[in-house]
């Protein structure tokens, strides 16, 4: 028998990475973000998800996907206070040194603040709900304010 009967016999698979869009490979992905997985990790954890470049081009075309990422970063960050309480426990418990874990804590802190910074943040904005303030000022009583202000710092 010829190999290449014998070739052309069985069904052909898909070799390398998927890129065509699929909506509930995306949900297995961003399950994994969201319990604090990096999401490039993520991507090479499995022959079946898409490269990086095609993931990032999807959610560039897909708001619905853009959106669920969102969300799956801020979830992310509820699995980062997760992995301070462990650390926590595990100073207590005497398996991690305390000087390590404040490294560790402050670095998962910082993280945990840049995906959710509503939420884990260190500035509150009390006022503005993140919006432009709008200030209403005359201009004689703004030029009035910035004189007295120049001459209470002694610049004039």
């Amino acid at each position: 028998m010829n190999t290449n009967d014998k070739d052309s016999q069985e069904p052909k698979r898909k070799v390398g990475r998927p890129s065509e869009y699929n909506f509930e490979l995306c949900k297995e992905i961003l399950e994994l973000v969201a319990k604090g997985m990096n999401i490039i990790t993520a991507l090479e954890s499995d022959e079946r998800f898409p490269s990086w470049p095609c993931f990032r081009e999807w959610k560039f075309n897909n708001d619905e996907l853009d959106t669920l990422y969102l969300r799956a970063i801020r979830d992310k960050a509820q699995a980062t206070d997760q992995q301070i309480d462990q650390i926590m426990q595990e100073v207590k418990s005497g398996i991690i040194d305390d000087r390590v874990a404040k490294v560790l804590i402050d670095t998962l802190k910082w993280k945990a603040a840049k995906y959710y910074p509503k939420m884990f943040g260190e500035h509150v904005d009390l006022t503005s709900d993140q919006k432009p303030l709008s200030v209403n000022i005359s201009d004689a009583e703004l030029n009035d304010r910035v004189r007295k202000a120049t001459e209470l710092l002694g610049l004039k």
